[in-house]
């Protein structure tokens, strides 16, 4: 009798993780989730570089650094959080772009495993086909910072001038 209540157990189990696993959506930041329309890359208006998050060195700065073709660091893929607010993700650290609101001056990383406030932006289209992002933790805009070495982007400027506007190209 116990050799036939044991020898159910695995096909309920089956059965139990069958349905679980069914109704577990897939994490936002896994790279098949994504849709193939949801990739882009990032250039600075002011030096026409790529923006890059480096993906062999943990918790690099996104930097404005990178010449022509972009590769996978230079992926990212836009995720609405709905209401006109968007978060940034990564490709290649599979993480989220994150401002540290609470640092002066913080460069953005792509380190964030979860949205939350310092992963949201808005995005502002100007005229000329550029956007400039605008950090809702901190109320700034995104910049590239031409005056710093390897040219980091930073989430600390009040209006949109030639560092804060990025031309974007789909994969």
């Amino acid at each position: 009798m116990l050799k036939r209540k044991f020898a159910r157990l695995p096909v309920a189990l089956f059965a139990v993780l069958a349905i679980v696993g069914a109704q577990t959506p897939a994490l936002a930041h896994d790279v098949r989730t994504k849709a193939a329309s949801c990739w882009f890359h990032l250039m600075s208006g002011a030096n026409a570089k790529y923006v890059s998050a480096r993906g062999n060195l943990a918790g690099y700065p996104l930097q404005a650094n990178t010449e022509y073709p972009p590769g996978t660091w230079e992926s990212f893929c836009l995720e609405s959080q709905g209401y006109d607010v968007f978060a940034i993700w990564s490709r290649t650290t599979g993480k989220y772009v994150s401002v540290r609101a609470n640092v002066t001056n913080y460069p953005l990383r792509a380190n964030a495993d979860f949205v939350g406030p310092w992963e949201r932006f808005t995005i502002q289209y100007s005229g000329d086909g550029t956007t400039s992002y605008l950090s809702l933790a901190t109320g700034k805009f995104v910049s590239a910072k031409m005056n710093l070495s390897n040219y980091p982007l930073q989430a600390n400027a009040d209006e949109i001038g030639t560092w804060e506007k990025f031309w974007t190209a789909d994969e």
